[in-house]
């Protein structure tokens, strides 16, 4: 049994999460300050998702409020698939944390 999850989990592994593994920076590698930085870009960044839109539509309100009525619409037409992936991906990653629990997958 432990053979069947070893080679699915070598199958499986490596081209998906040794590249995920590889954009990952190791913390204890990093100082205070660097830490620090690392945080500061990585806010930045997740900012931006939101600070655009908004500062689309304060710059150029009526050119951005067909933008987002195509993209409102989309989202309502495609409401029940984006729910059905968003519950994949969340019940992937619990089974998986499960799995990992229990020790049959490292």
């Amino acid at each position: 049994m432990s053979y069947r999850f070893s080679t699915f989990q070598r199958k499986f592994e490596e081209p998906v999460f040794k590249r995920c593994r590889a954009a990952t920076v190791d913390a204890s590698m990093l100082g205070p300050a660097e830490q620090f930085i690392a945080l500061l870009v990585f806010s930045a960044i997740a900012s931006l998702t939101i600070a655009a839109p908004v500062a689309a539509n304060f710059l150029a309100r009526h050119r951005s409020e067909a933008i987002f009525a195509i993209c409102k619409d989309w989202l309502i037409r495609n409401n029940a698939i984006m729910l059905i992936i968003l519950l994949l991906v969340f019940g992937t990653l619990l089974i998986v944390q499960g799995i990992k629990l229990l020790g049959v997958v490292r």
